[in-house]
């Protein structure tokens, strides 16, 4: 399955399906106090993974299951959400009905009305190609803007594989290019181990007909 198709999946099952689940779950775990300390506790540590390799830039290999961890801060709001609503406070029960209206409806409305926006947001988080270079590192490429922007361009990044967890990779580069025509061609990507460069060339249209342009990425050893 295409990576922008599988992402996007990821965040409308998670629009549509987690306000529902959460309340269910609630419901299921209201007698089993253990249980639902384990539901709470399992969501808490994935909403600390998600925070944790936002701020860090530390993520895993695997884009969609990137975005399914990063869709667990839903899942924890809706359960804060529904836990508020049935909380026998009655300050805190109309807050929770206020929420209720206020997060899912911006959820259902972002998964139906705007389910336009939600797939050209995340087009610009999903990397275009993906390219192993040496044993440990991975350059990535992403698309900038649509046709709705004022801006286009291109993302790189690269990440290093971290050795003895290699499900595991963090940034270490990254460089934003706006307001340039999108390379017609593919991006030729080679590394040298020993000057630790990654070397780009690619195509792009000009006045004068196709030019070759040439970047170079020095990583830090």
């Amino acid at each position: 399955m295409d990576t922008d198709l599988a992402v996007m999946l990821i965040v409308l099952c998670a629009l549509y399906i987690y306000p529902v689940l959460s309340v269910v779950l609630l419901w299921v775990t209201r007698h089993k106090p253990k249980a639902r300390r384990a539901l709470l506790v399992t969501s808490i540590a994935l909403v600390s993974v998600a925070l944790f390799g936002a701020i860090t830039r530390i993520s895993t290999t695997s884009t969609p299951l990137d975005w399914f961890i990063l869709t667990s801060i839903y899942f924890i709001t809706s359960i804060c959400v529904w836990l508020a609503v049935i909380n026998p406070n009655k300050i805190v029960k109309i807050l929770g009905g206020l929420m209720l209206f206020i997060v899912f409806g911006a959820g259902y409305l972002a998964g139906t009305v705007g389910i336009l926006g939600v797939g050209l947001t995340i087009n610009e988080y999903v990397p275009e190609s993906e390219l192993c270079v040496g044993s440990d590192y991975i350059y990535k490429e992403t698309n900038l803007g649509n046709v709705f922007a004022e801006y286009r361009g291109k993302r790189m990044e690269v990440y290093k594989i971290i050795a003895w967890l290699p499900i595991v990779e963090w940034q270490v580069y990254s460089k934003s290019n706006y307001n340039i025509t999108p390379y017609p061609g593919d991006m030729e990507v080679n590394y040298s181990p020993s000057a630790n460069t990654i070397y780009l060339s690619t195509t792009q249209a000009a006045d004068s007909g196709m030019l070759i342009v040439r970047d170079s990425i020095r990583l830090n050893r």
